[in-house]
């Protein structure tokens, strides 16, 4: 499997070469720059790729577009920079390698011996962190075991429109109201939902979207923001989002998990495509 991964990918690298990788240790990551989890494990990956040919092993990554704006080139190489990757990245457009190893999930981590045969394959970014803390304990060399926050739950999409419409995530079907359920005002659908069913877009200046959340850390995909894009509050408090990739912004993060009011208030258009709560 390993051959034609290498076959595939050989020459059509968004950066960087795999021409050399024939024969040695591989780690395929299937990542994507708007995946919270993924972006968390970017500072495991580069240090993997780091220790070059003393661990023997040789870093890929497998770049998965799960929104439109991901398919362009441009963009990623322009996110690769932004992160100073030291490995190869591919686009895998098309969702041809997710097929052949047969992805379920982002991240997801494959590592080949030297003949090419898969002998792990890691879902989450603690069996990697296992697996990185492995390789620098038998090379002697430091490794930061905090380099994950702890205390992570799955990802819960707040605002995904997946199969949904605007009346269906303001008034749910059992008419019961969750903590995680958000209430929508001034807000418009981004092109024809139907055929992109994930993407909101505020109506203009003073469109908002209010909703109670209860976790350690939101996170919103956007297709754009600047400072003056929107207004992110908490609890009628200002806050100021951290931006962990070009399109993945940090809303608050904070060590308890008591519910808290968040109004997203757009200053102009902004397409909001999820909102995440971990």
């Amino acid at each position: 499997m390993l051959e034609l991964i290498i076959d595939r990918i050989a020459g059509h690298t968004v950066n960087g070469d795999v021409g050399e990788f024939k024969g040695k240790r591989i780690l395929v990551a299937l990542w994507s720059y708007a995946n919270a989890d993924s972006m968390d494990a970017l500072k495991i990956l580069q240090f993997l790729a780091g220790l070059g040919a003393e661990s023997g092993i040789s870093v890929i990554g497998i770049h998965i577009a799960e929104y439109d704006f991901q398919e362009s080139f441009a963009n990623l190489l322009k996110e690769i920079e932004r992160q100073k990757l030291g490995f190869p990245v591919f686009q895998d457009t098309g969702d041809e390698l997710w097929g052949l190893l047969n992805a379920t999930s982002l991240p997801a981590y494959y590592l080949f011996d030297p003949s090419g045969m898969m002998v792990m394959e890691m879902n989450s970014n603690n069996e990697l962190q296992e697996f990185a803390l492995t390789i620098a304990d038998n090379l002697g060399v430091p490794f930061h075991t905090k380099m994950l926050n702890a205390g992570k739950v799955d990802q819960i999409y707040l605002g995904s429109l997946r199969g949904r419409n605007l009346h269906d995530l303001q008034k749910p079907a059992d008419d019961k109201i969750s903590e995680n359920t958000g209430t929508i005002f001034g807000i418009t659908l981004r092109g024809e939902w139907i055929q992109n069913p994930e993407s909101i877009e505020s109506a203009g200046k003073g469109g908002d979207i209010t909703f109670k959340f209860c976790g350690y850390e939101l996170l919103a995909v956007v297709s754009s923001i600047d400072a003056d894009s929107a207004t992110f509050e908490v609890e009628n408090r200002a806050e100021q989002p951290r931006n962990l990739s070009s399109n993945l912004v940090q809303i608050l993060k904070r060590k308890d998990k008591t519910s808290v009011s968040v109004k997203i208030k757009a200053n102009k258009n902004i397409g909001i495509y999820s909102l995440i709560g971990r």
